[in-house]
C-alpha cells in the first residue's frame, strides 16, 4: 500500500499515457499500458490493468517523455473509475527528474486543474468536414474524455457539441485533442481521446457550469448505454 511517510517531492495530479516495459537482468519481457495519476520528480502513481509485484524493474515512458528506469515500490487495490477498473501502483525513478525532463513529459498535455465529474452521455464532434460521435465518460470545466473509435490526431482541433437528452444545457466549444487511447482492450481504458476546451464564451461558461452542477447533484438523466 502507499507509504505514509512525508513526501520528499511535490507531486501534481495529471493523467498521461503510461507505457511500461518490464525488464530483468537477462533482458526485456512484458509490456503494459495505463495512465498516470500523480507525477513528481521522484516517481509517479500509475493506473494499470493488472498487478505488478513490488521491486519489479521497469522502463516507463510517461506522456511525451523518454523511457525512465524505475521500480515498483507499492501496489494497491483495484479501483473502479469512470474509465474502468484499474490497479494503482507507486513507482520510483532511479534518478530524480530534472526540470527539462518534467517539461518534456508534460509537453503537449493539459494539466488537469479542474475537478472531473464521472458521467456518461453522447457527444458529437466536428473535425474538418467530417463528424464523429462518442460518449463523454468524464467532464470538467477544462475538458472531457470522449470514448470513441473514430479518433482525431493529438494536437488537432475539433468542435465538441454537447446535448443532454431532456435538458436545455446544449453548447458547442472549440477544443484541442490532447491525447488518444487507440485500441480498446490493450489496457484498462476504453478507446477514446482527451480534449481540452479552448474557447469558452460567457454563454458556454454558464451552460457548462450549470451542467456540471446538475451532474454533481445527479439530477441529469444520462444515457447509460455505451
Amino acid at each position: 500500500m502507499p507509504p505514509s511517510t512525508e513526501r520528499r517531492h511535490r507531486r501534481i495530479e495529471v493523467y498521461l499515457p503510461a507505457q511500461c516495459r518490464v525488464v530483468s537482468p537477462k533482458g526485456p519481457h512484458g509490456h503494459m499500458e495505463g495512465k498516470t495519476r500523480y507525477l513528481s520528480p521522484g516517481g509517479a502513481m500509475l493506473l494499470l490493468p493488472a498487478p505488478l509485484p513490488r521491486h519489479t524493474r521497469l522502463m516507463a515512458r510517461l506522456g511525451g517523455g523518454p523511457e525512465l528506469r524505475s521500480q515498483v515500490v507499492w501496489d494497491g487495490q483495484f479501483l473502479r473509475t469512470s474509465l474502468g477498473a484499474v490497479r494503482a501502483h507507486g513507482i520510483a525513478f532511479t534518478r530524480a527528474l530534472d526540470v527539462p525532463t518534467v517539461t518534456q513529459i508534460l509537453k503537449g498535455m493539459a494539466r488537469q486543474r479542474h475537478l472531473r465529474v464521472p458521467t456518461r452521455f453522447p457527444v458529437v464532434y466536428d473535425h474538418l468536414e467530417k463528424q464523429g460521435r462518442g460518449t463523454c465518460f468524464n467532464l470538467s470545466q477544462g475538458g472531457m474524455f470522449i470514448g470513441t473509435t473514430d479518433l482525431v490526431c493529438a494536437g488537432d482541433e475539433v468542435i465538441v457539441r454537447v446535448t443532454i437528452p431532456g435538458n436545455r444545457d446544449a453548447f458547442a466549444v472549440w477544443s484541442r485533442v490532447m491525447w488518444t487511447n487507440t485500441v480498446e482492450g490493450e489496457n484498462a481504458f476504453p478507446a477514446g481521446m482527451g480534449v481540452r476546451f479552448l474557447e469558452l464564451g460567457p454563454a458556454e461558461v454558464i451552460s457548462l457550469s450549470t451542467l456540471l452542477q446538475k451532474l454533481r447533484s445527479k439530477t441529469v438523466p444520462l444515457d447509460q448505454a455505451r
